[in-house]
């Protein structure tokens, strides 16, 4: 990674909106129930968060790994792998073990 000594004028060479996105934090929501989902996505995105999504554990395990999120919010009861699993199978890989992840209990 190349990092400029002068942050403050490569800074002003952004539009706004790619200052905007740059600044953004980003979350992962691994939810099976539609209704939550839909829930969270609301609460989360009017308080500025780009939200990434899945229904599935697995699916949720691969895209933690390529998008690198900075939260995952991970339902425990999931169709395919449960949520424990999939958080300790996070934990357990480098490129993830760092991210913050908020469990869900089953409603």
């Amino acid at each position: 990674m190349i990092t400029s000594r002068y942050p403050e004028a490569a800074d002003a060479t952004r539009t706004p909106k790619q200052r905007y996105q740059a600044n953004r934090k980003r979350i992962l929501i691994v939810e099976d129930d539609r209704l939550s989902l839909i829930v969270l996505r609301q609460l989360l995105t009017a308080q500025g968060y780009e939200i990434l999504q899945s229904s599935e554990g697995w699916d949720g395990i691969h895209r933690a790994r390529n998008e690198q999120p900075d939260l995952i919010v991970m339902d425990i009861k999931l169709p395919d792998i449960s949520g424990l699993d999939a958080t300790l199978l996070l934990k357990k890989d480098d490129q993830t073990k760092n991210i913050p992840i908020i469990a869900v209990p089953p409603s």
